[in-house]
């Protein structure tokens, strides 16, 4: 996008003081409702956060995306530590969190080469990163479908044999 370096950086304060009020905010709702009742909206900053810079190369849009990226990064961070035993109790948290940092270092390495390659392709970074924004929304409406079966997963889960 070619912004300023300098833009870039004054604008960490919001993505580091909206992730602390999501944060906070996202445990409360946790207590309030459940964690996989608040999943299908954990992705929706994120969506929006990726998709404003095509809309918008003006400078004066980094805090509003820094912002978004650090809700989406506080939710998370709430959200997917209760999550796991929500869904499957503690039985085989170990294992389940485990596969789940793997999954997210292994896509967090991908994507810039990803990234690199559909800009040698001629992939406009805009594109790409609208894209990324409806891959957000779409498996937001992807855990909204599952609600129901995963409801009683903890119940379906075999006894660990010792």
């Amino acid at each position: 996008k070619e912004w300023p370096l300098s833009a870039l950086v004054g604008s960490m304060v919001f993505f580091a003081g909206v992730q602390i009020v999501a944060k906070l905010v996202t445990g409360w709702m946790i207590d309030k409702w459940s964690a996989r009742q608040l999943l299908p909206f954990y992705l929706l900053p994120l969506a929006l956060a990726l998709s404003l810079p095509a809309f918008s190369g003006s400078a004066l849009m980094i805090p509003a995306v820094l912002g978004l990226m650090g809700a989406a990064a506080g939710i998370a961070a709430t959200l997917l530590g209760v999550l796991w035993p929500e869904l499957f109790g503690s039985r085989y948290l170990g294992e389940i969190r485990a596969v789940a940092y793997a999954a997210m270092v292994a896509s967090t390495a991908t994507s810039p080469f990803l990234t690199g390659l559909l800009i040698d392709l001629g992939v406009a970074f805009d594109i790409q990163l609208l894209a990324f924004g409806g891959f957000c929304l779409l498996a937001s409406v992807v855990m909204f479908l599952i609600q129901p079966n995963l409801a009683s997963l903890n119940q379906r889960l075999p006894a660990k044999s010792e």
